[in-house]
């Protein structure tokens, strides 16, 4: 079984978020994509902008309808900074006959040697690593740390880099939705329109919680 694992603050979750998601799961044939909603993310200031109860109710309610998605506490139930390395850990061992993909986006896959013991994730997973929307796709020696460069194979029939523990990271040049949770979170501040940017059960469970009334500048 293929499973794709999609981690992020989803504060909140957005079309952008889902639709990349089923795109990419079509891609690489995956049978389920697991969204992770981080407790604390490590590279970015702690904020409160909503609870991890209310972000985790929201993804709920936001993959409701489609069968292919689930979503998991396991980072919530972790105190402190969320780590990946632990979360790949948590699922290989919860599904030990999967084949897991770890899904993010190409900014956050150019820091990834920042990471907390990150030559250890690539034997746990493969990497879709998603291209930003409006933007090309970097040359082949943008997209690898140079810190690794060494430990990677670039494979043209496959259009796949093969690490030396036999794992891929794939690019995922996907016709992805300009969205952002910050210009959602701006929007519900000042008053303005969000609708359709979110699901529909999304956006009723922001009103009815008044999330999101106070403005912020972080992603």
């Amino acid at each position: 079984m293929r499973i794709g694992l999609f981690g992020g603050s989803f504060n909140p979750v957005h079309i952008g978020h889902l639709r990349a998601a089923e795109e990419i799961r079509g891609l690489c044939s995956l049978e389920k994509v697991i969204f992770i909603p981080t407790h604390i993310a490590p590279h970015k200031p702690v904020r409160t902008l909503a609870s991890p109860q209310h972000r985790l109710t929201m993804l709920e309610l936001a993959i409701q309808d489609n069968r292919h998605f689930l979503v998991s506490d396991a980072e919530l139930r972790r105190p402190g900074r969320s780590y990946s390395v632990e979360t790949l850990r948590y699922f290989r061992a919860a599904f030990p006959e999967a084949e897991p993909f770890f899904i993010m986006g190409m900014d956050a896959f150019a820091e990834i040697d920042t990471w907390k013991n990150y030559r250890d994730l690539f034997p746990l997973c493969n990497f879709v690593v998603m291209t930003r929307p409006g933007y090309s796709v970097p040359p082949t020696e943008q997209i690898i740390p140079r810190t690794m460069a060494g430990e990677f194979a670039f494979s043209p029939e496959e259009n796949r880099y093969r690490h030396g523990s036999g794992s891929s990271v794939f690019i995922a040049d996907i016709p992805g939705l300009a969205i952002s949770a910050r210009e959602i979170r701006r929007r519900v501040a000042q008053g303005h329109s969000f609708t359709y940017l979110v699901p529909k059960a999304v956006e009723e469970y922001i009103l009815q919680h008044k999330l999101y009334h106070n403005p912020d500048s972080s992603s």
